[in-house]
């Protein structure tokens, strides 16, 4: 077992999030304003030493639930490699430098759409919308826009870090890692 599973959950994943192009799906919970669970699928930005990073519009259902309780889980799947990692953790906002430095790494349709993806703009015809990001577009080559101030970064720090190994000649298997201040521990479980 590993004393650092975050970085074991780095090495699992097939690229390096935010290089490349490669910005793995993971699916995010959140408990909504009235305690039922939430979940959607969001882009992992980047892994750090201190936990994984996401970017979104801070108009978004998930940004609400997210400051109302920090609490979130986090889920990756590997199809190709027939395993899961499942994150539980806090969530907190990141600061100005990280979220510009995120946007520049998106690709050029990512960029855009923080700036389109407006409730007024989902409101009008298909043909509209099109008109509309066609516009937009030419009026700002690519490299030229910043964030708009909508977007936002936030980094879920784990608590636990779960992962799940389907096995073909046997049973699978879990490793579930808990922080308990700076240190990890884990203890192995039937799949």
């Amino acid at each position: 077992m590993t004393t650092d599973p975050i970085t074991e959950l780095a090495s699992r994943l097939p690229g390096v999030p935010g290089r490349d192009g490669y910005f793995p799906l993971m699916s995010l919970a959140t408990i909504d304003l009235d305690g039922g669970p939430d979940v959607r699928t969001v882009l992992l930005s980047e892994i750090t030493a201190q936990g994984l990073t996401f970017h979104t519009d801070v108009n978004s259902r998930k940004v609400m639930q997210v400051r109302a309780d920090p609490s979130v889980a986090l889920l990756l799947t590997i199809p190709e490699q027939a395993q899961q990692i499942v994150v539980r953790g806090t969530a907190a906002s990141l600061d100005g430098p990280e979220v510009h430095a995120a946007y520049r790494n998106r690709s050029r349709y990512l960029q855009l759409l923080a700036w389109m993806n407006t409730a007024e703009i989902s409101a009008l015809p298909e043909d509209e919308r099109h008109r509309r990001w066609a516009e937009f577009s030419e009026a700002h080559p690519d490299g030229t826009l910043e964030p708009p101030t909508e977007w936002a970064g936030f980094l879920v720090r784990p608590h636990r870090i779960t992962f799940w190994q389907a096995d073909t000649r046997g049973p699978s298997h879990r490793i579930e890692y808990t922080r308990s201040g700076p240190d990890w521990s884990g203890a192995h479980h039937p799949g």
